[in-house]
């Protein structure tokens, strides 16, 4: 197998825009928001909140759907704060619009994804356009 790091990535609260307007500025306000899960990453909110010093941050609420995309429409939404992935994050229409960075805070990186194919297959002109466009797609987006 060829493995090719495309892209580290880390956690990014996400919200509406209201939440901000409404005061929401520092990862020390979260306790009055709900968080937002995605039932695939149970353990995203519990290590952001470890890198910034609130292990025990007790919020209003917390709020499980099971995809990426409906946590992120309930941030857009305004039902609360979403764990979104950075930088990817900023290649969503309507991010800075919609959907905002509330916290100046980033996160150490804690992942990285990869693309992963066949040696065999490593000349192969069909597999050289698909790593060429996500590799575009992922320098957009960072």
């Amino acid at each position: 197998m060829k493995v090719e790091p495309l892209v580290r990535v880390r956690g990014q609260p996400v919200c509406a825009p209201a939440l901000v307007k409404a005061g929401l500025r520092r990862p020390e306000d979260l306790p009055r928001e709900v968080l937002i899960h995605v039932t695939t990453q149970p353990r995203a909110w519990p290590a952001w909140l470890q890198q910034v010093g609130l292990p025990n941050l007790a919020p209003r609420g917390h709020l499980w759907l099971d995809s990426v995309p409906a946590m992120l429409e309930a941030a857009e939404h305004g039902l609360g704060v979403a764990i979104a992935i950075a930088p990817l994050i900023k290649a969503r229409p309507g991010f800075g619009k919609r959907l905002v960075a509330p916290f100046a805070f980033e996160a150490a990186p804690s992942e990285t994804i990869y693309l992963i194919s066949r040696t065999e297959q490593a000349r192969d002109r069909r597999i050289a356009a698909v790593r060429r466009w996500i590799a575009d797609a992922v320098a957009r987006a960072s």
